[in-house]
């Protein structure tokens, strides 16, 4: 079924080929239609993003393993006694609660807390991406007629093609009588236009007298903010 943000009405087949569409941002609609592409269908999408909250979930209780129960000062000399290194197993202490809790121990469950939070986050965020996920592979599908197979190998000029062919039927764009592929990418690609335009105008003063990792780290931290500004 396609609707919701990025379209009107149900249905499959020609009779949601033949219904008006409803869109609200142009700039948000072009930006996900390309980011299914890029991401090449729905399937891929929500894989990447399992998998990516799997790796994050196994480094944050793995490593807060290592930090807070393996007893490292005992196992990095276990080797100079006599009878050589135990099992593993024997240097972990899993009665934190009877132990005196160090600072270092503060700093893991901060850590630990920090981390997780970030997490859950990360998995909220995951359900609107989901949805859009949907609304898109409908898209697809029921509008431009393109398969999840057949957007596997297809290029992103004939998905343009297909965009300016829907307008011409429904007009997506009112102010437009007809719309082209720099009207597609200037909607995509805006607020990296606006960063492109403000830096050719030396908005920002980027010269930091700093080493080549800070300044990137701080450039990275800049267009993030500017972005967040531009939405």
């Amino acid at each position: 079924k396609f609707g919701g943000k990025f379209g009107g009405g149900g249905g499959g087949g020609d009779a949601a080929d033949d219904e008006p569409m409803r869109i609200k941002d142009l700039d948000v609609f072009y930006t996900h239609v390309y980011t299914y592409f890029k991401e090449k269908g729905l399937m891929c999408m929500i894989t990447s993003r399992l998998v990516n909250l799997v790796n994050l979930g196994f480094t944050i209780f793995f490593s807060t393993f290592l930090f807070l129960f393996v007893d490292w000062a005992t196992l990095s000399v276990c080797g100079d006694e006599d009878g050589g290194c135990g099992n593993f197993s024997e240097y972990v202490d899993w009665g934190l609660e009877h132990s005196t809790f160090t600072f270092w121990q503060g700093v893991v469950v901060f850590y630990f807390v920090t981390f997780c939070v970030f997490w859950l986050w990360t998995l909220y965020s995951f359900f609107p991406v989901l949805k859009t996920g949907l609304d898109m592979r409908s898209f697809y599908t029921h509008r431009l007629r393109i398969s999840t197979r057949q957007l596997q190998t297809m290029q992103w000029n004939d998905v343009v093609e297909r965009l300016v062919a829907l307008h011409r039927r429904h007009r997506i764009q009112l102010n437009r009588a007809e719309i082209t592929a720099h009207d597609i990418a200037c909607r995509i690609m805006r607020r990296e236009n606006y960063l492109i335009a403000m830096y050719n105008k030396q908005v920002f003063d980027l010269r930091v007298p700093a080493v080549y990792q800070i300044k990137n780290r701080l450039y990275r931290h800049v267009r993030a903010c500017v972005r967040a500004c531009l939405r």
